[in-house]
C-alpha cells in the first residue's frame, strides 16, 4: 500500500494515477515523483500496491517491524493512537522489584520478632530504615504495575490533544486546547548507564503533555513526526529528516561530518550504529547531548576507560565490568548499606550469644549461627560487583591477556595476537 511522502496517508494507487493531476487527496501534495503514480507506471503493478484499504488498528509503514502501536483513526480531522503497555524495561523493573520486596520480606520480619522480645534495635533506627527500603521496594513495584498495565490512547484533532490512560478497569481522561507553538518534541527524561532516554512533550494551554517514555526510540520519533505532520509542521519539500541522536545509543548526530541534505544514512560515532532517513516530516527536538572531543593522547575525560600503561610494546587499560549509570550506583550504593548491615546485626547477635565472658565456644552452634550471614553477604557482594568489578585488559605485540576481577579476586585468560579476528 503506497503513501504520500508529506502525510504518510494510505493512497489507493490505481484510483489516483488515471487522474490527470496526480496529488494527495488529503493534502495536496504532488506525486508526480513518486514511482507508483508515475503515467507511465505498469497497471498490474499499481494493482499490486494498492491491494485493499488499511483496516482500523493498522500499523504506519515507517513503524519499525517490532512495534506494537496502533493507528486506531487517522484522517486530515483526527489522529488517533493507542500505546500498548509493557516496553524494553518493563521486566527488568519488574525482576529488580520482586528480588528488593522479597529480600526485605525476609529480613524484617526477624527484627519485629527480636523487639517483640525485648532484644530488637531501637525504634529511632530501625523504623526510619524499613520506612526508606520499603518505600524504595514498593515504588518500583509500582512502577513496574504502571508500566505493564496502563493503556494510552492519543487523540489528536487540529485544535485539541486529549490522553486517555486505562489501568485495569480504571480509566481517566486529560484534554486541553492547543496552542500555536504545539508540536512533539523529543526530551532527556532520565539516563540509564549514561544513555539518555527520551519522552514525547507536547505543549498546549496551560499545560505540557508528556507521555511515551517507554516506547523505543524509533516509535519516539515516528511518533512525534506523526503528531507534527497532522498539526502542518511537516517538511516542505517531501524529504525525510536524517535522525538528530542515534537510535541504539542516544549519541548526537548533529555534528557528524557527512552531507545531512544528500546522505540517505548516517553512522552514529559512538556505536557504530546505522541510522536511515526518517520518514517526510520536521519533529522538532530538544538536543542537549554533547559528543565529547576525543584527544589524541586517550579517551575523553568522562569515559569509564582508565589507561594504565601506555608504551610502545605494552598497552594496559581498564574499565568497568557493567556499564556505568546513575542508576547502577544507586543500587550499588543501597546494596552495599544493606549487606553491611545486616551483617553487622547478625555478627552483633552472634557475639553476644556464644561467645560468653567464661567457658568454651559452642562451634557448632556458631557454625549454624553463620548461616543468617549468608544473604547480607551475598548482596553485599553484589553491590561490590556492581560499584567495583573491573575489566582490565593487557595488550603486548604477542598477546591480549584480559581479567575480570574485584580486586585481587579475579579470572582472565591470554590469547595470541595472531588468534585475534576483527
Amino acid at each position: 500500500m503506497p503513501t504520500c511522502p508529506a502525510c504518510h496517508a494510505d493512497l489507493n494507487a490505481t484510483a489516483i494515477a488515471g487522474e490527470s493531476v496526480v496529488e494527495c487527496p488529503f493534502c495536496g501534495t504532488s506525486l508526480a515523483h513518486v514511482p507508483a503514480f508515475k503515467p507511465d507506471a505498469d497497471q498490474e503493478s499499481l494493482r499490486r500496491q494498492a491491494g485493499d484499504v488499511a483496516p482500523r488498528g493498522g500499523r504506519a509503514s515507517s513503524l519499525p517491524d517490532d512495534s506494537r502501536i496502533e493507528i486506531i483513526e487517522q484522517t486530515p480531522e483526527r489522529l488517533v493512537v493507542h500505546l500498548p503497555p509493557g516496553g524494553s524495561s518493563t521486566a527488568g523493573i519488574g525482576c529488580f522489584a520482586l528480588f528488593w520486596n522479597g529480600f526485605m520480606c525476609v529480613f524484617t520480619p526477624p527484627w519485629f520478632f527480636a523487639m517483640a522480645h525485648g532484644d530488637g534495635p531501637p525504634l529511632f533506627f530501625i523504623v526510619p530504615f524499613l520506612v526508606i527500603f520499603w518505600g524504595v521496594g514498593l515504588g518500583m513495584a509500582y512502577a513496574w504495575f504502571r508500566m505493564k498495565y496502563t493503556r494510552t490512547y492519543l487523540l489528536l484533532e487540529p485544535e485539541r490533544f486529549a490522553v486517555q490512560t486505562q489501568r485495569l478497569k480504571r480509566k481517566s481522561m486529560e484534554a486541553a486546547p492547543l496552542i500555536s507553538d504545539s508540536r512533539a518534541r523529543l526530551v532527556e527524561s532520565y539516563k540509564m548507564n549514561e544513555v539518555p532516554v527520551h519522552r514525547i512533550d507536547l505543549p498546549a494551554e496551560g499545560r505540557v503533555f508528556r507521555f511515551g517514555t517507554h516506547l523505543s526510540e524509533p516509535e519516539k520519533q515516528w511518533l512525534a513526526g506523526q503528531i507534527n505532520e497532522f498539526l502542518g509542521h511537516n517538511s516542505a519539500d517531501g524529504l525525510g529528516e536524517l535522525p538528530s541522536f542515534c537510535w541504539s545509543c542516544g549519541a548526537s548526530l548533529e555534528n557528524v561530518d557527512f552531507d545531512r541534505i544528500d546522505a540517505e544514512s548516517v553512522e552514529c560515532p559512538q556505536c557504530g550504529e546505522t541510522s536511515e532517513r526518517l520518514p517526510a516530516r520536521e519533529p522538532t527536538v530538544e538536543r542537549d547531548i554533547e559528543i565529547p572531543k576525543v584527544p589524541a593522547s586517550g579517551p575523553p575525560p568522562e569515559s569509564a576507560v582508565r589507561i594504565v600503561t601506555d608504551r610502545p610494546d605494552e598497552l594496559i587499560f581498564e574499565l568497568p565490568l557493567l556499564p556505568d549509570g546513575k542508576v547502577r550506583r544507586w543500587i550499588a550504593r543501597t546494596a552495599i548499606t544493606i549487606g553491611a548491615v545486616w551483617c553487622g546485626i547478625a555478627g552483633t547477635v552472634l557475639a553476644r550469644e556464644f561467645f560468653p565472658a567464661q567457658g568454651g565456644i559452642r562451634w557448632l552452634e556458631v557454625v549454624l549461627r553463620l548461616i543468617p550471614f549468608l544473604p547480607g553477604l551475598a548482596v553485599l557482594l553484589a553491590g561490590l560487583l556492581l560499584r567495583r568489578a573491573r575489566i582490565t585488559v593487557r595488550v603486548t605485540r604477542e598477546w591480549l591477556n584480559v581479567r575480570y576481577h574485584l580486586g585481587p579476586f579475579g579470572k582472565g585468560g591470554t590469547i595470541p595476537i595472531e588468534g585475534i579476528e576483527a
